[in-house]
């Protein structure tokens, strides 16, 4: 019993001893880790790196997945302060020395990599829409594809202009500054060729029978040609009314419709059909023409949106010294459009695509005129243009004041009318009203 009494105290004193000394021991270890952090801490630079705020959009990346990616990359701390008043940002970096000059350098880097964003913005006249636009805007989302820059189109414009927004770096706006200065040179021209037209002139009549081709020598050919019909203006109702695309206008003398019905989405269908088959390089050399001849139905591309269409050849250009650079000017027949085009590029019309008639109806707007005798002035021809909704295919109620079209004549005689909340506008009046014509005696 006394020997127990001396050992117990001599545990209990070597327990408490024991753990007096490894607390005395965490506790040490934990100063010492403290003072480690407190020299690492000591140890960590700090930088601020200025940019332009042009530039912050960049460097931050998308949602600043650029910005988080430098921090992983440096194990550093990046915290950002803007200065709009002087139009800069300013970027602290916190880290060990090497980290943050690494740090830094990235984000310069990241600025010379990646190309900087523009906007840019064109303004293109109401007659010159479509052949920059193209049906539906397609030449817009080819033209995404092919120069890789965002285009907005704006067709509310209160001056009467599409306004079209670039935006992208600078090579690719250049890309698409190309493209719509090329268009719009190319619809001048156009323009200009078709107001050579007179109304007189019959080159949309097709009175006669229009054949694919024709071959004195070549009897048995006969059985491949086709006959096409020239498509006319129909209405239903008594008030003779129909609905129309004005699908091209050379003046209020002289310009084209399309029935709005089945027949334009047969149109459709079609374009789509000979554009996909005369792309073909292998039929385009199947279908190649080594000449052609006034009267002839071809098929041709049309620069303002590189679809194809058919197309009747009205005048030939023969170089005598070099044939293959002999040219061929052409009307669309579908939509009342001209052109003119090497004789390589015009290419035999395959049989199955003449089953439609023609589309394109010339007319003439009645009971106006020119306000000065003669020709219609660029003004008046471009509000006409506006009112019609010219290529944009939007239907308008048109008249028809004939029910046959006199032999002789290649031309429907209408009026038309734009749709509005206070009743149908005659086009014609409000042309007049405008001071743009005068009524015809």
């Amino acid at each position: 019993m006394g020997d127990k009494s001396v050992v117990g105290p001599l545990l209990l004193g070597a327990a408490v001893t024991g753990a007096t000394g490894l607390c005395l021991y965490l506790f040490l270890k934990q100063e010492e880790l403290s003072q480690e952090k407190e020299l690492l801490e000591r140890r960590k630079e700090q930088l601020d790196v200025w940019i332009s705020n042009d530039n912050l959009g960049v460097v931050l990346g998308r949602q600043g997945s650029n910005i988080r990616e430098i921090q992983s990359r440096t194990n550093t701390s990046i915290w950002l302060t803007e200065d709009p008043e002087n139009s800069r940002s300013k970027f602290t970096i916190t880290g060990h020395y090497e980290d943050v000059q690494f740090a830094e350098i990235l984000i310069h880097q990241t600025i010379s990599a990646q190309p900087r964003i523009e906007t840019c913005v064109l303004s293109i006249p109401n007659h010159a829409a479509h052949s920059v636009l193209g049906k539906n805007e397609t030449n817009v989302r080819n033209l995404e594809v092919k120069s890789r820059c965002r285009i907005l189109v704006d067709k509310g414009c209160s001056d009467g202009e599409v306004k079209l927004s670039l935006s992208g770096t600078k090579d690719q706006i250049e890309i698409g500054k190309e493209f719509v200065t090329r268009k719009l040179q190319e619809n001048e021209y156009i323009l200009n060729k078709i107001n050579n037209k007179t109304p007189d002139t019959k080159q949309l009549g097709y009175d006669q029978p229009l054949f694919l081709k024709y071959d004195e020598d070549d009897v048995d050919h006969m059985d491949h040609m086709s006959t096409v019909c020239q498509e006319e203006l129909q209405c239903t109702g008594s008030d003779h009314l129909v609905q129309v695309y004005v699908s091209s206008i050379a003046s209020p003398g002289r310009f084209w419709v399309q029935n709005v019905g089945p027949s334009s989405v047969q149109l459709d269908k079609l374009t789509q059909d000979i554009t996909q088959y005369y792309r073909c390089h292998d039929n385009q050399i199947f279908h190649q023409l080594a000449r052609v001849a006034v009267g002839d139905i071809v098929v041709a591309q049309f620069s303002a949106d590189l679809n194809y269409y058919r197309a009747k050849v009205v005048e030939v250009n023969v170089d005598e010294y070099d044939p293959s650079q002999s040219t061929a000017d052409l009307d669309f027949v579908d939509f009342g459009d001209s052109e003119i085009k090497s004789i390589s590029e015009v290419f035999e019309m395959k049989t199955e695509f003449l089953k439609l008639s023609f589309q394109a109806i010339p007319c003439k707007l009645a009971h106006v005129r020119p306000v000065e005798d003669g020709e219609w002035s660029e003004e008046s021809i471009s509000e006409f243009e506006r009112l019609t909704h010219c290529a944009l295919w939007k239907p308008i109620l048109a008249k028809i004041l004939q029910s046959n079209v006199p032999a002789g004549q290649d031309y429907s005689l209408i009026e038309l009318y734009k749709s509005s909340q206070s009743g149908d506008r005659s086009i014609g009046d409000e042309l007049v009203k405008q001071g743009l014509a005068r009524f015809a005696r």
